[in-house]
This record gives structure tokens, sequence and C-alpha cells, in this order.
């Protein structure tokens, strides 16, 4: 399964999101915006716009998450339970 250029770091970015219980808006913002951010070399100034256009999000502490990559591990083991259960592309979706 491979990842396409900047969607770790969206990912990143939605799952911080979650933490604050907005990763339905970010999730929704991060594909209504992926032409301005996903080709982008470095997307951090966009998607740190799109997080602080969300209603209520705590930037500070969205900040601190996406720095200290503390939602990274969550990431990683979901694209290793798909890559182990033989999905090689996107989109997949599971039942159960």
């Amino acid at each position: 399964l491979s990842i396409p250029l900047n969607a770790l770091t969206a990912a990143e970015a939605a799952m911080c999101a979650s933490v604050q219980d907005k990763f339905w808006p970010m999730n929704e913002a991060l594909f209504a915006q992926q032409d301005s951010w996903a080709p982008q070399p470095n997307p951090t100034a966009k998607l740190e716009s799109i997080a602080a256009s969300l209603p209520g999000m705590d930037m500070a502490a969205w900040k601190a998450c996406v720095a200290k990559h503390a939602t990274l591990a969550l990431i990683e083991a979901d694209h290793d339970r798909w890559r182990s259960a033989g999905v090689g592309s996107t989109p997949a979706f599971s039942v159960n």
C-alpha cells in the first residue's frame, strides 16, 4: 500500500483534530481543499489554515499534537493492518 505525497501529514492533521472531536469537519475540509495542499512540497501552513478555520479548534493543542506526532502510531497501525490484510490500493472498505 503506497502512501501518496502528503497523505501522512494530512492524516496526522485529521487525527490531531480528532483528539478535539473534530475529525469529520477536518476530514471534510481536507477533501474539499485537497488541490490546495496535496501537491505542495510542504503543506504545513495550508493544513494549519484549514484546522484554524474549524470552529472551536484549540490551535495550540492541535499544533502540539502535530509537532509531537502524537497520533502517528495509530495511523501506522491502521496502515499495517490494511497491508497485512492484502489491501494494496485505495479506496478500500472493511466490514467488521
